[in-house]
Parts: C-alpha cells; structure tokens; sequence
C-alpha cells in the first residue's frame, strides 16, 4: 500500500469505515487513519474530505486522527486477504490528511513523529 491509498476492511467484527494510508516508513510500516461520515466523539476538523473528492466519499467526512494505527509490513500481510483495495485520494486530499495529522488535537505524539519520520514535513 502507498499514502494516499484507500482501503476497507472485510471483516464483519470491524467497522466498514474507509482508512486512508497517511504514510510509510522505510520499513514498510504504515500509518492508516478511518475516514468517518459522521460526527464521532474524537471528532475535529483538521481534515474534511468532501462528497466526491473521492469515489468512496458521498458525503462530507472527517479523518479520525484519534483512531490511527500503525500496520507493520507483518500484520499487512497477515491481514492482506480482508483489505479491499479502493483507488487513492488526489495529492491534494492525502496532503490535507498528513497536515491534519499535525493539527488534530486527537493526533497521537508518536503517529505526528511518524509523519516526520516518513518525511512529511508540517506547513505552518
């Protein structure tokens, strides 16, 4: 998977939210964040993905920072059968989400140095 990819999960004991890769690290490590359609208790606007800036996105939706993950290249391949692979966002929307990242009061410390450590650089 690359930043910027989307993905489900078809799992029936996992929510059907669509994740977006916000980055890989040079182990092939990767952060993923859920993109949810509605307000969640960890909800915050530091990235809004609108109805049709992507395929799977009808709606006004929001990347949940607090819910990110990071996904070794182990647990990648371990779990390769249920991700459903659903195209990628525009640079534009995957740069929106990696900077939200760095905005979101949800955003976990270690998955901000993630960005860095990926080369993402946070734009003032």
């Amino acid at each position: 998977m690359n930043p910027g990819d989307i993905f489900r999960i078809n799992d029936p004991s996992v929510p059907d939210y669509p994740w977006i890769v916000l980055a890989i690290d040079s182990s092939d490590t990767i952060l993923v964040a859920p993109i949810m359609q509605t307000q969640h208790k960890s909800f915050d606007d530091a990235c809004v993905i609108r109805a049709g800036e992507h395929s799977t996105i009808w709606r006004k939706s929001f990347v949940n920072y607090q819910l990110a993950r990071t996904l070794s290249a182990q647990t990648q391949s371990m779990i390769a059968k249920a991700l459903l692979a659903q195209g990628a966002v525009s640079d534009v929307v995957l740069n929106r989400a990696q900077q939200g990242g760095f905005k979101s009061p949800h955003a976990y410390i270690r998955h901000q140095d993630f960005l860095r450590a990926s080369g993402i650089s946070e734009v003032s």
